[in-house]
């Protein structure tokens, strides 16, 4: 009986570790291991939606803390850029200013 504990123990010790890298790898295929290690490391806590193949890079779809994200990884799952949408009232003065002397708004 202590051999059936141990084992059930152990089985589960297994999945548990591996489950969070089956759920960071949703959908469209299997991305790079350095991307979602990357994923992982610099957004704890982050709930990936999807993992996109594109023509050139994989993108991550994630939410963190209520809020939406893509992080762009090369094939061999090296980093690119992350990108997320704030609104007008967030940015900085100098990037406020200077989108009016250009006429962007």
């Amino acid at each position: 009986m202590n051999n059936q504990i141990m084992r059930a123990l152990l089985t589960f010790s297994v999945l548990l570790v591996l489950t969070p890298s089956t759920v960071a790898q949703k959908a469209s295929g299997k991305a790079p291991p350095t991307a979602l290690t990357h994923l992982t490391n610099t957004y704890p806590g982050a709930a990936v939606k999807e993992w996109k193949k594109g023509a050139k890079n994989w993108k991550a779809e994630f939410e963190l803390k209520d809020e939406e994200y893509d992080a762009y990884y090369t094939p061999a799952g090296a980093w690119v850029r992350t990108e997320h949408n704030i609104p007008k009232s967030e940015l900085p003065a100098a990037v406020t200013t200077a989108l009016k002397a250009n006429k962007l708004r």
